[in-house]
């Protein structure tokens, strides 16, 4: 979550004041694009080929909303149903994220991308609850991309405002408050309403990224620097887009 404001933010400021806009945009969408589209299209394609194969499905039908990294939309709006390559629509949302951020922060001078940042993220929870209010479902705030870009943007600026983060965040209690109350949260059926429930899952999960930030020295911070842990975050992508069309298969065999 803050890697990817803060590497927006970061490769943006290189590329301000010395190259035209467009390139410069171009050159930050293309190292995107390299780091993430071989894993992702290769992962689509075995899926695909797994799923028609061996398993008689039809994820060829749909394979332009997954092409273009649109599933998200195509799961709230058209099917409405969860699939063997459905999981990645987080992974849209993040596209998403680039496509739409990128432009913004590259247009506006560095020194304001704390309080851009800011601006985004209030945008962002005043349309859950205008969508909410207009009759959305939980379905669609969950795929939407305003609830996982809330996220990111609550992250990133803890991110670009780490050198001024007021001391108690670093306490234990927050810590403690944070992972106690996420599990909390996320329980079906409970009293509060949807926007309301995610809006403090991401007050929550920016408490314990500010804990985290504040407190490198902390035991949490070791065990997440451990050799296992960081091999897993090497390979954490990879992993993610294969985890379930894997186990679909190794599930129906």
């Amino acid at each position: 979550v803050i890697g990817r404001v803060q590497d927006c933010s970061r490769l943006i400021k290189l590329e301000q004041g010395r190259t035209r806009y467009v390139r410069a945009l171009l050159h930050f969408w293309t190292r995107r694009a390299l780091r993430i589209f071989p894993a992702y299209y290769l992962g689509l394609a075995l899926t695909i080929l797994i799923d028609a194969v061996l398993l008689g499905g039809h994820l060829y039908r749909d394979a332009l909303w997954y092409l273009s990294y649109l599933q998200n939309f195509f799961i709230a709006l058209v099917s409405h149903t969860w699939g063997i390559f459905t999981h990645t629509w987080s992974l849209a949302v993040e596209q998403q994220f680039y496509i739409l951020l990128a432009p913004m922060l590259l247009a506006i001078p560095a020194r304001h991308h704390a309080r851009a940042v800011l601006l985004l993220f209030a945008i962002c929870v005043a349309t859950l609850f205008a969508l909410w209010g207009l009759g959305a479902g939980e379905g669609e705030l969950y795929l939407f991309p305003f609830t996982g870009i809330g996220f990111a943007l609550g992250g990133g600026f803890i991110a670009l405002n780490r050198n001024r983060l007021p001391p108690f965040l670093g306490r234990h209690w927050v810590m403690a408050l944070s992972l106690l109350s996420m599990p909390i949260l996320v329980l079906p059926h409970g009293p509060l309403a949807i926007p309301v429930k995610y809006s403090l899952l991401i007050l929550a999960a920016c408490l314990l990224i500010a804990y985290l930030v504040t407190r490198p020295d902390s035991p949490l911070v070791r065990l997440l620097e451990t050799p296992p842990l960081v091999f897993l975050g090497n390979i954490s992508y990879s992993l993610y887009i294969l985890h379930y069309p894997l186990k679909v298969l190794l599930s129906d065999r």
